[in-house]
């Protein structure tokens, strides 16, 4: 989940549900991955690389976790011929 925040607000609890310090549920209970990203768009200034970032940083982590929760691993590899793919497309 990517949250922006827009707005002057001070967005503590967006910052408490990112959870990067870890997050708990309900009852106490540790969570086990972290699920969310929240990220303030003042604080990019307009700059829209550095926002793109940030709001993307978590995403390869996080789907590494859920998938190693649900006991997936990765396909192995395909090899990938360089010099078929450079060769020109013919007319």
């Amino acid at each position: 989940i990517i949250i922006v925040g827009v707005g002057d607000s001070s967005f503590d609890a967006m910052t408490k549900l990112d959870g990067d310090d870890g997050l708990c549920d309900s009852s106490g209970k540790k969570i086990p991955r972290d699920l969310v990203q929240f990220v303030p768009f003042s604080r990019f200034s307009g700059n829209q690389t550095l926002l793109a970032q940030e709001v993307l940083y978590e995403i390869p982590t996080q789907l590494v976790e859920c998938m190693k929760l649900l006991g997936k691993k990765p396909n192995p590899p395909n090899m990938v011929d360089l010099q078929t793919m450079m060769r020109p497309v013919e007319s």
